[in-house]
């Protein structure tokens, strides 16, 4: 018994510039890169200017001290070794974690900045549709 069901034949899909792939690569070195920066020399200027980041809300204070960033520093300085040209590694350690933070935020924001200059319309690479897709009428055959 033949099956009457053809099996279509598969499309080619149409790919991404690689470009674009270029640009998101280098978009995440450079945010991440630049939030790194920015908490480093943050904890930098906290430790060596004493730098308080501290809110006082009924008599207790909250945020980040100055003491607090030197002294989890001189915890890491314990634990942690030094680079192969003589600098210790805790430094570069300790601003990790909120460049993370930071990155996520930085790049929500590009996202979102670049959603109100981007070009309106549907992409062509876009599979969504402003209209649900019609399902093709099923032929029935008639019998003789």
């Amino acid at each position: 018994m033949r099956s009457s069901f053809v099996r279509p034949q598969a499309k080619e899909k149409k790919q991404l510039s690689p470009i674009w792939w270029v640009v998101g690569f280098l978009l995440i070195i450079i945010v991440f890169g630049g939030t790194f920066l920015g908490s480093y020399f943050l904890a930098r200027t906290m430790i060596d200017d004493g730098l308080d980041l501290t809110v006082v809300v009924g008599g207790r204070p909250y945020g980040l001290s100055h003491t607090m960033v030197a002294q989890a520093e001189a915890a890491l300085k314990g634990y942690m070794g030094r680079l192969p040209f003589g600098r210790p590694l805790a430094p570069f350690v300790l601003p990790i974690f909120p460049a993370i933070l930071m990155s996520f935020f930085a790049y929500g924001f590009i996202a979102i900045f670049w959603s109100f200059f981007s070009r309106p319309g549907i992409d062509p690479l876009d599979v969504r549709t402003a209209e649900p897709r019609k399902k093709p009428k099923r032929q029935i055959r008639k019998c003789r």
